[in-house]
């Protein structure tokens, strides 16, 4: 049918649209197991060759009110875009469905989809992303637990969001439902989500925890599984102040991202992470190193923010390093992004650091 024919045909027209978006919701619904083992790099092949009619089908599902389907293949949407990197998609995508199911769908539903709004709002705006996820936690209360409830306190565990409400004790709970229904791989995603709240207190517990991850990961064939439980176990590595075993486990991560070509927003923590190790044991040229490929990766997902905080960090090593020039070109770079965002807290510190290598540059060297 041509465009024409359609628009004089309406109802010819509305019946293609259910079809198409029947076609591609089910498409996300088939690939989210494959997306889970070790099949996720075909999967996302699949999914991203058709990416644009995915979200056409999503958007039409949501705009005729079809919450089961949406509910269906919502887990296969979240792993496409949080696996690819697709950020903004997945909040405009999810808010679009949050947004039509409070006008039918159940509580739980909405509660749902809004957390896994809320999940990718985190990247863009934190306050906002807290206030999503407080809201999707409410509305998840009004139904019984289940995988999708479940899945989204693991979200918000990750995110670290502490007034969200949800409880270490909630949690637990979640994972011991998890594992008994046979959600293996929701169950190793809470497993290392939940370390995150034992770090602090307890880093033998979270390292524990996030082992136990792995090797259901590893049992599952996740690689992309394998790389999160690897920076967390990082993590957990920095707590400990065992730091040549963090910046390996922060570079393991970042490899095995790297060779599924796959996260490049994961893969810019993990080099911003090991470059602050780099720093904290003096290794300046390295740290630098590890920067400027953070800042790339960040200019290339579009994450202004991490980029200005890599400019910053980068002319605060220029200026310990007497590298002046470089030290004022990043920090003003830093500057104008922070201004422009804005990010007043991050501008301020920005501010202080032109003072400062305004300063070196007039007295001849940091000192």
């Amino acid at each position: 049918f041509s465009e024409e024919r359609l628009q004089a045909l309406p109802e010819e027209r509305a019946r293609l649209g259910a079809r198409h978006a029947g076609y591609y919701l089910a498409l996300l619904s088939g690939q989210e197991s494959r997306l889970k083992g070790a099949d996720q790099k075909d999967a996302l092949v699949v999914l991203g060759r058709e990416a644009a009619n995915v979200y056409a089908g999503w958007r039409h599902a949501a705009a005729e009110g079809r919450f089961a389907e949406l509910r269906q293949s919502a887990m296969g949407l979240y792993l496409l875009c949080d696996m690819t990197t697709r950020f903004a998609e997945g909040r405009e995508l999810f808010r679009a469905a949050a947004a039509a199911a409070e006008q039918g769908a159940p509580p739980p539903v909405c509660g749902y989809l809004r957390g896994l709004e809320a999940w990718f709002t985190r990247f863009f705006d934190a306050a906002e992303a807290q206030r999503l996820f407080a809201e999707s936690y409410r509305a998840l209360k009004e139904g019984p637990r289940d995988r999708n409830s479940a899945f989204i306190h693991v979200l918000v565990a990750f995110s670290g969001y502490r007034n969200v409400g949800l409880a270490t004790t909630e949690l637990e709970e979640d994972l011991v439902f998890l594992e008994t229904q046979g959600h293996r791989w929701e169950f190793a995603a809470g497993a290392e989500a939940v370390s995150g709240r034992y770090v602090d207190g307890a880093p033998e517990k979270a390292v524990k925890s996030v082992t136990r991850s792995i090797d259901v990961r590893t049992e599952l064939g996740d690689a992309w599984g394998l790389a999160l439980g690897a920076y967390s176990l990082a993590l957990c590595d920095l707590r400990l102040q065992q730091f040549e075993e963090a910046r390996a486990g922060f570079l393991k991560s970042a490899a095995i991202r790297r060779r599924l070509d796959i996260d490049p927003y994961g893969q810019m923590e993990c080099l911003i992470e090991v470059a602050r190790v780099d720093r904290r044991l003096g290794r300046l040229e390295d740290a630098s190193a590890r920067l400027a490929e953070s800042l790339d990766l960040a200019e290339r997902v579009h994450q202004r923010l991490s980029a200005a905080y890599c400019h910053r960090v980068l002319a605060e090593i220029a200026l310990e390093m007497d590298r002046l020039d470089d030290a004022a070109a990043h920090a003003q770079a830093a500057l104008e992004i922070c201004d422009a965002h804005p990010a007043p807290e991050e501008a301020a510190r920005c501010r202080d650091l032109i003072v400062r290598v305004a300063a070196a540059s007039e007295s001849g060297g940091a000192g």
